[in-house]
């Protein structure tokens, strides 16, 4: 079945082989799209691409954290998504 999930109500997305995991309201659901598809149709000013592997909301993030594994955000769900290295400039001025 096909469900409709308003941009609002997503946490982030993370890839997953030819899908991507839409996490939204503690549900986990597939979509067959690639991020890279993905993160062009996201509006900018309010989904990131942080990582390879994962586009977040920015009104789903609660902390970025230091670890020594480097950034990570805090999400409101409690989930811990990887920042790379390579995002960490943009997700900083993002998240300002």
């Amino acid at each position: 079945t096909e469900e409709i999930v308003p941009y609002g109500a997503i946490d982030c997305f993370e890839a997953e082989d030819v899908y991507a995991a839409v996490f939204t309201g503690g549900r986990r659901l597939l979509v067959r799209q690639s991020l890279s598809l993905l993160a062009e149709a996201l509006p900018a000013a309010d989904f990131l691409r942080v990582h390879r592997s994962w586009i977040v909301h920015r009104t789903a993030v609660r902390a970025l954290r230091q670890t020594r594994d480097g950034l990570q955000l805090q999400l409101r769900d409690g989930r811990l998504v990887p920042v790379s290295r390579r995002n960490a400039a943009a997700v900083r001025a993002w998240l300002r």
